[in-house]
C-alpha cells in the first residue's frame, strides 16, 4: 500500500551555499536524507514528489542558511504476510534476493519451496516439485518475475559495511503454493 504524506521542517545549508541554487541543494539533501529510508517499523519513503521552499535567513552565529520547507513524499507500507511481485536479482547458497519497486527482500534457503537445492557451479537454485519424479525440476532463473510473501521486517540499527545507513531488512518467503516464479503457476 502507498500513502502520500506531507512534512514541514527546517533545513540548514552550509554558509558556502549562499548565492547557489537553494532549491536544487535542498532537494538533493532531502533525497540523501530520506529516500529509501525507513520512517517507522513498516514504512519506507520511496519517492519525494514535491518540495516547497519558504523564506530563509542566515543564522548570525554559524552563518548557515536556514529554510523552512514542505515536502510531499510517497511512502510504501510493507505489510507482513502480504504477497508482492518482484524480480530475482541475485542468488547464492544462503538464498535469493528479489527486487520489488525500489526495495529488496531476501528469501533465505529455508523459506524457498520445499526440496529446493542450490547448484554452486550454476549459482542457481532449483526446485524439485515432485519428490517421486526426479525429472520434475523447476529453476529459480535470474531476472525472472516471482511472487513472494513478506515473512518479516527487521530493523538493522547497527550500521556497518553491509548496511551503511542502518536501514531495515525485508525477509520474504516463497515456500507456499502460488509463490515462486510466476511462470510456474500459469496454467
Amino acid at each position: 500500500m502507498f500513502i502520500l504524506c506531507t512534512k514541514r521542517e527546517k533545513i540548514r545549508l552550509k554558509p558556502d551555499s549562499l548565492g547557489k541554487d537553494y532549491q536544487k541543494n535542498i532537494t538533493k539533501l532531502l533525497y540523501e536524507t530520506y529516500l529509501f529510508k525507513a520512517i517507522n517499523e513498516n514504512e519506507v519513503i520511496v519517492a519525494i514528489k514535491d518540495v516547497t521552499l519558504y523564506d530563509g535567513f542566515v543564522e548570525q552565529v554559524t552563518g548557515e542558511v536556514v529554510f523552512e520547507i514542505q515536502m510531499t513524499y510517497l511512502v510504501q507500507q510493507i505489510v507482513q504476510n502480504e504477497v508482492y511481485e518482484g524480480t530475482i536479482v541475485s542468488q547464492n547458497a544462503k538464498g535469493i534476493t528479489v527486487k520489488f519497486g525500489q526495495l529488496q527482500a531476501f528469501i533465505g534457503k529455508h523459506l524457498l519451496q520445499p526440496n529446493s537445492t542450490f547448484f554452486k557451479d550454476k549459482n542457481e537454485w532449483i526446485w524439485q516439485n515432485d519428490e517421486e519424479d526426479s525429472s520434475s525440476v523447476l529453476f529459480y532463473e535470474a531476472d525472472a518475475q516471482v511472487k513472494f510473501k513478506i515473512f518479516a521486517i527487521n530493523f538493522l540499527a547497527k550500521i556497518d559495511e553491509v548496511n551503511p545507513e542502518g536501514q531495515k531488512q525485508i525477509i520474504g518467503a516463497m515456500n507456499e503454493d502460488g509463490l515462486g516464479l510466476i511462470q510456474w503457476w500459469d496454467f
